[in-house]
């Protein structure tokens, strides 16, 4: 910390006040510790080891989102994947986090967070999606054929299918062996834009956001030209469809506007305005909603 730069915002509207007594309690402390693979290293020196409960400091605003993250389902205890978001939202990121690290930085305020060694796996989904993609619209273009010979059409393309998706998968373990190799596979937080840029509902779609990369979807198109993040530079997902990191960041907000406990209606509303932000800016095909 002693090389970055950073201005506390607001408390009571970033949501800090409400979760940092929440937060300073020791066996919550150490779970979130573990659970969530805080790198000790890199925690220190200012960011905020040693001063775990201070809400000015990096840990304890991470501390924050985790807690938000953890317990805003009325019945929290049910983490079922089956459920909704605001329910399986800690579940993920920590099913999705083991064997990565979690760091803070100082950033150049271009990002939020990085997550470095998860491009392997996301290579094998992207190839699985552009596959399946191909293969549906072979399927439209045969609907076109004749009834006697639109079999051989059909065929081509499953079979087409089947080879490009083993292909993806052979691919990418191949690009995991170098990857445990080459890479030192973890989460960077970054300190002007994730510590001090965001409200804690937005640092905890950061999180689900992030661990969706690691679960295999990385971004697949630029900024559009409406969008407030610079047009036409990488960073943005296809479509809501495409069910990308974006997607994820927005349906856990989205969740804990409509139904989050042990909060307050004003950082729901925070959260509200973070999936809203998301939804108009970062697809390259708007969705046709917003959260109301």
């Amino acid at each position: 910390m002693a090389d970055c730069t950073y201005t506390v915002p607001d408390k009571d509207v970033s949501g800090d006040n409400l979760y940092g007594p929440r937060i300073c309690y020791q066996p919550f402390v150490d779970w979130a510790w573990k659970a969530f693979r805080f790198d000790g290293s890199f925690w220190g020196d200012g960011w905020g080891f040693d001063d775990c409960c201070n809400t000015d400091k990096p840990l304890a605003r991470t501390f924050n989102a985790i807690w938000l993250l953890t317990y805003s389902a009325e019945d929290y205890g049910n983490e079922d994947y089956g459920s909704d978001a605001l329910h399986w939202g800690s579940r993920f990121v920590r099913d999705q986090i083991s064997g990565y690290d979690l760091r803070a930085k100082c950033g150049d305020g271009s990002a939020n967070a990085t997550t470095f060694g998860a491009g392997c796996t996301e290579y094998r989904e992207t190839v699985k999606w552009d596959c399946t993609q191909y293969r549906d619209e072979g399927y439209r273009k045969c609907g076109s054929w004749p009834w006697w010979a639109s079999w051989l059409c059909y065929a081509w393309y499953w079979v087409s299918n089947i080879v490009c998706v083993a292909w993806g998968y052979v691919a990418s373990w191949v690009c995991a062996i170098g990857n445990e190799i080459a890479t030192d596979k973890r989460i960077e937080l970054y300190n002007t834009t994730f510590f001090y840029g965001l409200d804690v509902p937005g640092r905890a779609g950061t999180l689900v956001h992030e661990c969706r990369h690691i679960s295999g979807k990385a971004h697949d198109a630029n900024f559009p030209s409406w969008s407030n993040r610079p047009p036409g530079k990488s960073g943005a997902d296809s479509s809501w469809d495409y069910k990308g990191a974006w997607m994820y960041d927005a349906l856990y907000n989205w969740w804990f506007y409509a139904e989050g406990s042990r909060t307050t209606q004003a950082i729901r509303d925070r959260a509200k305005a973070d999936a809203n932000d998301v939804i108009l800016n970062c697809f390259a095909t708007k969705p046709t909603f917003t959260v109301n």
